[in-house]
């Protein structure tokens, strides 16, 4: 519960105590309620599987509760456990009064309309299956006019009650129940008319109707007498009611009056049958009474529809809870990919598997991507809120991590540094999302929905489901299958459960969920199965259109059906919905579907500044429009904002997204996290002067979150927008579409559009760009293998540097310089030239610059055969940059060439440490091919020290890895590996073969012909010539996967065996 801060206690009652608390991530002060009595103590108001544990029922009890959302209803936001105890958050009211008080001096119209209020939301809490159980006047509070009915859902057993409460400390609630509870009967909706017909002769008379002098005459008299309702009379002599006039209220015959009676008598009837049999009843002999029309709700009718049984996922659901389980119990994360049409229920198996989570004692957290990328890492933004309150995080963390999560500070409760990027800086921010994930101590289950949309939020998924196997967090994700096929290859470490449509089976069982016995008619289930094939969203449409024309859910199916419900297409059915917003409401709802699929609330009301807002919410909620998720607004699916756009012409479609894009300006000035948003927005709008601006800043944002092909597509549409004698800008963008290519490996096209960036910069003398877009096309040939045509750009782009005086560029021009000089076998030229560059990055206090050059002057000592503290000096001194700085990639890389420094010096055990750090980060930074290269060098440092168990575990686990990557060069360098084990254990023929296939295997390469060459050093002496010649020769015609595949059987044998 660390989410929330508490301030002070309001108020402590059987069931538990009330504080006001600090909800720290919306930072409002909201009413927590804790439950401090034991769970088999507990009743619960909705109506539950008795087959079900405690706790589940009271998680699906606190999830239905949070899911109601009805103006006279108070709203649970949040609900959970902690350490055990069951607790759950409310809005907190302020300056609010009983119902009782709040009738005082009140005209007879005004207290009916109290009492109106009270009726619709227990017609609303009944229809969803919840039975208050402890009206009473206290628990009706009126605010600003509104009543809000509050403190329902839960209720104590009798024995409990007795046992924490004396008899006598009851009468304020016992003043209030029905006869029937106080016989131990059961509560019913019957129960709670009861209780609001004793408030409601409170409201009229100012009495209570049961005068006492005793709990047990309170008790007799509540079973056995009945209420003067002539007090009523009495009353209405001195409140003026309209339509009375004093002499008919003194003859007691009006309809009014007799009405009014008849109202509060049937209430407070003995006998639960001879009362109103629901709350919508009362309300019509109200609205008669005030000569009102009767309205039914929409919302009761959306209420079975939304609460439509969990039917048709038994497999998926004892997977993922067999997962749940492993989390639990042997602190075991694990990572699922949830693929499927829309519409087929993927978010209603998250949403189950979130009240398992929670039944089990998990954590649960979750983000989302939105259509339109929505903000960077818009995926992780409010996971990471939620992990900052409750996973201790560095400095170097939380100072990256506020980039995406700005507030952060304000979360932990402490300052942040600022944060001194280096040069990649998103590099930085994907490898410290995966690893501040990873820091959770205690079971939690991460959800993230819509992957289908996400972009760059990808990245920091693939680190961290890499490996799991001991973070005690799972991940579970959707998205559409049939809108991106390709993401599992993507993701290749998380588990696929693809969801198929329902069969006839789970067809008829929802729909007797949903329309009770109307939907067991045979020609009701045919219909929703040809209509829908299954997909429940589709289903739950054709209901609800099969309802509007029948009148009523349990009207369905009684009149002929037609042959077809979605003629037009589905979309026209969902317009029927849509068409359920009053008119005056249309605009808001429009403005909305422009935005996005989750609503901000903030630029709704900035766009929209006269729109009543709140009102919309409410009718969108009842309407299923919107729903509430982890208490953001959004479309409850993605089709119904579509189907508003689709009814948008040309024009209102472009003014709708300027007045959006104008709001998003004032709510956000000058956030480049909006520019990719607003350039959608302005370029819909037809606004090309504000789309060239949001262009710019975008495709910035772009080629430094590496998103090559978007870089080149807005590039290239940046070009067109530009004016031509905006020749800076033009060659700025030709170098990013460039690099955005080379990074993209698509060389050809890289030099084409940089060879564009040069020609325009050197035209126009932009020396300080010639120098960066020369340093690129020298970094291109370079990889290209072409080092003296490299050497020759970066010489080039060093005598530009020069001349236009760029420090940065000039270091970075001889750093360059530096590694082709390496490359050519030129040490000692490469050093020298290293540390001119290491000499100005120092001067400039560029110390991302000066760390890598360090590690290139420490990997030159090395290879020139320095003395070692040169080397490692160097080395360590990047090292320790990098972590500082959180870019723990590059740390642990240079941790690993260390570690093979050290044991190609023959210091095996100096080694191992720095091995197995750089192994445990690119383990939790899903690196595998580095992860199979360290386990491979760590087999040769083990085997160096006489540890041959230890060694062969190593070469067996990079053997696995390599294999399952496809890395044959790695394999291949492996099984030379493996080979020395056999020499070892004197299997001269084995370690033949394996040599012999290595060698002249087409992917071998210098590092494995130097590997096998060592081994066979190790074999002189103990084997002939001959006898090795024909091994080579042997081992040469093997098949290679036949080879691995019994390397691997031997692996898997070894696993179980131990």
């Amino acid at each position: 519960m660390m989410r929330y801060r508490l301030i002070d206690k309001l108020g402590e009652g059987g069931m538990g105590v009330v504080y006001r608390a600090i909800d720290r991530l919306i930072n409002e002060q909201v009413a927590l309620k804790k439950v401090t009595v034991p769970d088999d103590a507990l009743r619960f108001a909705s109506r539950t599987d008795e087959a079900m544990n405690v706790r589940e029922a009271l998680t699906r009890e606190f999830k239905t509760l949070a899911s109601l959302r009805h103006p006279n209803v108070i709203s649970v936001l949040d609900y959970g456990f902690d350490d055990g105890q069951p607790f759950y958050t409310m809005d907190l009211l302020t300056d609010a009064t009983p119902i009782n008080l709040a009738a005082r001096n009140r005209s007879i119209t005004e207290r009916i309309d109290l009492l109106r209020q009270t009726l619709y939301a227990l017609a609303y809490l009944h229809r969803r299956g919840i039975v208050h159980r402890d009206l009473k006047p206290e628990n009706i509070l009126v605010v600003n006019e509104q009543v809000k009915v509050t403190d329902f859902g839960l209720a104590l057993t009798h024995e409990e009650a007795s046992k924490r409460q004396p008899l006598e400390n009851l009468a304020g609630t016992l003043g209030y129940m029905a006869p029937e509870v106080l016989k131990r009967q059961i509560f019913t909706p019957q129960s709670d008319l009861y209780s609001l017909g004793v408030i409601a002769y409170e409201i009229f008379t100012g009495e209570y109707p049961f005068q006492h002098q005793s709990v047990n005459e309170l008790l007799v008299k509540i079973l056995t007498t009945e209420p003067d309702l002539s007090r009523l009379i009495n009353t209405l002599v001195t409140v003026e009611l309209p339509t009375i006039t004093r002499e008919s209220i003194q003859a007691a015959d009006t309809q009014e009056v007799t009405t009014l009676k008849a109202v509060v008598g049937r209430l407070l009837t003995k006998d639960p049958d001879d009362r109103y049999e629901s709350a919508s009843d009362v309300i019509r002999d109200l609205n008669t009474l005030l000569k009102e029309p009767q309205h039914e709700s929409l919302a009761i009718r959306e209420s079975f529809l939304q609460a439509a049984a969990f039917v048709g996922r038994e497999p998926e659901m004892n997977i993922l809870n067999d997962a749940l389980s492993q989390l639990v119990a042997q602190q075991a994360g694990s990572a699922w990919l949830i693929g499927g049409e829309a519409g087929v229920g993927k978010s209603r198996l998250l949403d189950e598997v979130r009240i398992q989570a929670l039944v089990k004692g998990i954590q649960v957290w979750t983000g989302g991507a939105v259509s339109g990328g929505g903000l960077p890492y818009q995926l992780w933004r409010e996971p990471i809120r939620a992990l900052a309150i409750s996973t201790p995080l560095t400095d170097t963390d939380t100072s990256i991590l506020q980039m995406i999560a700005p507030d952060l500070d304000r979360l932990i409760e402490r300052p942040i540094s600022p944060f001194s990027p280096m040069d990649d800086l998103d590099k930085q921010l994907i490898q410290t999302i995966a690893r501040a994930f990873r820091k959770v101590k205690s079971p939690t289950l991460l959800i993230l929905e819509d992957l289908h949309w996400a972009q760059e939020s990808l990245e920091p998924l693939k680190q961290l489901t890499a490996s799991l196997s001991d973070v005690p967090l799972m991940v579970i994700a959707s998205y559409r299958d049939d809108e991106r096929p390709a993401l599992p290859d993507i993701l290749p470490d998380m588990r696929h459960i693809t969801l198929k449509r329902l069969n006839d089976q789970a067809i008829a069982q929802l729909s007797s969920s949903i329309l009770g016995e109307a939907g067991k008619r045979q020609n009701v289930i045919e219909l929703l199965r040809k209509e829908t094939e299954g997909n429940v969203f589709f289903l739950v449409e054709v209901v609800r259109a099969l309802a509007d024309d029948a009148g009523s859910l349990a009207d369905v199916g009684l009149r002929t059906l037609p042959d077809h419900v979605f003629t037009g297409g589905v979309y026209q059915v969902i317009q029927r919905r849509l068409s359920q917003i009053p008119p005056s409401m249309q605009p808001i709802l429009k403005t909305a579907a422009i935005f996005g699929r989750y609503i901000d609330t903030a630029v709704l009301r900035a766009a929209l500044p006269d729109a009543d807002l709140d009102t919309w919410l409410n009718q969108s909620l009842n309407a299923a429009v919107l729903d509430l998720h982890e208490q953001r607004w959004r479309f409850a699916h993605e089709k119904l904002r579509e189907a508003v756009r689709m009814t948008l012409s040309d024009e209102e479609t472009i003014a709708l997204h300027e007045r959006v894009a104008l709001a998003i300006e004032q709510v956000y000035p000058d956030n480049d996290d909006y520019a990719e948003m607003l350039l959608k927005h302005w370029q819909a709008a037809g606004n090309q002067e504000k789309e060239r601006y949001y262009a710019l800043r975008a495709l910035e944002q772009m080629a430094r979150r590496g998103r090559g092909y978007d870089v080149i597509q807005l590039g290239k549409r940046g070009l067109e927008l530009i004016d031509k004698q905006e020749t800076y800008t033009q060659a700025l963008i030709y170098a990013r579409i460039g690099r955005a290519y080379r990074y993209l490996s698509d060389y050809d096209h890289a030099i084409e559009y940089l060879g564009y960036a040069l020609e325009n910069a050197y035209d126009h003398q932009f020396l300080d760009l010639v120098a960066i877009i020369i340093n690129e096309m020298g970094d291109i040939f370079r990889l290209q293998g072409k080092y003296f045509l490299a050497e020759g750009f970066y010489q080039a782009a060093l005598d530009y540097a020069t001349e236009s005086n760029n420090e940065a560029q000039i270091a970075l021009s001889l750093f360059n310089l530096g590694q082709v000089q390496r490359l050519l076998g030129n040490y000692d030229l490469a050093i020298k030239t290293a540390l001119d560059s290491l000499e100005i990055s120092r001067q400039i206090n560029d110390q991302a610059a000066v760390a890598k050059t360090q590690a290139e002057i420490g990997f030159l000592a090395f290879m020139k055969g320095e003395a070692e503290d040169m080397v490692e000096s160097n080395i360590k001194a990047a090292i320790e940059y990098y972590q500082s700085v959180g870019n723990e990639l590059d740390a642990s890389s240079y941790l690993s060439n260390l570690g093979m420094i050290m044991w190609s010096r023959g210091k095996f055990a100096e080694a191992v440490p720095y091995l197995q750090e750089a192994l445990t980060t690119k383990i939790q930074l899903g690196d595998r091919w580095n992860v199979a290269s360290i386990y491979n060098t760590l087999g040769y440092v083990y085997t160096g020290l006489d540890q041959d168990d230890a060694a062969q575990s190593a070469f067996d686990q990079a053997l696995s890895i390599a294999w399952d990557i496809q890395a044959e060069s790695l394999t291949l360098d492996i099984m030379a590996g493996l080979a020395q084990q056999y020499v070892k254990r004197k299997q001269y023929d084995q370690a033949l073969d394996l040599l012999g296939l290595a060698l002249h295997h087409p992917a071998s390469n210098s590092d494995v012909r130097h590997a096998v060459e060592s081994v066979l050093a190790m074999m002189k002496g103990h084997v002939s010539p001959e006898r090795i010649k024909t091994g080579l020769e042997r081992g040469a015609k093997r098949d290679f996967n036949a080879v691995i595949w019994g390397l691997l059987r031997h692996v898997n044998q070894s696993t179980q065996t131990a």
